[in-house]
């Protein structure tokens, strides 16, 4: 097992690296373009700054939700034509789940939560609409906000 483990770790070292580099990108992203507004929008141009940042963000959670299921796919290929065992695919699908999940804890769920917190304080009632709706689509499994 140890030997087996050996020969093969760089293929959980490989896609874990992949998930936390995307996974990264988005959230630099998502807050570089939040940050300036020190949580408030104050008019539809600020709102509308940002929409590719979440539209990004979105895309790429379902990317990555993909990328999971394609990796376990790959391993259990790998388990069924005898690369790896049951065991040690189960020790790298442990890895890359606590890996994804740390960076998500630690990092890409505190820049969003803070996103999401931006609050309206425009006179412009489309703003208040757009980001409340934005929002509630945020939550979902979409690849985008609407318009």
């Amino acid at each position: 097992m140890l030997t087996e483990i050996a020969n093969t770790w760089y293929i959980v070292v490989s896609a874990a690296a992949l998930y936390g580099l995307v996974a990264s990108l988005g959230t630099w992203r998502l807050d570089a373009s939040f940050k300036p507004l020190n949580g408030t929008f104050k008019s539809y141009d600020e709102l509308a700054g940002v929409k590719g940042s979440i539209n990004l963000n979105m895309t790429l959670a379902v990317l990555l939700l993909v990328y999971a299921g394609m990796y376990l796919f790959f391993l259990m290929a790998m388990v069924g034509i005898g690369t790896l065992s049951f065991f040690t695919a189960t020790i790298y699908m442990a890895t890359f789940s606590l890996a994804g999940f740390l960076c998500a804890k630690l990092w890409f769920l505190k820049v969003e939560k803070r996103a999401k917190a931006t609050q309206v304080v425009s006179e412009d009632p489309r703003v208040r609409q757009t980001w409340e709706r934005w929002l509630k689509e945020w939550k979902e499994l979409r690849l985008r906000v609407s318009d």
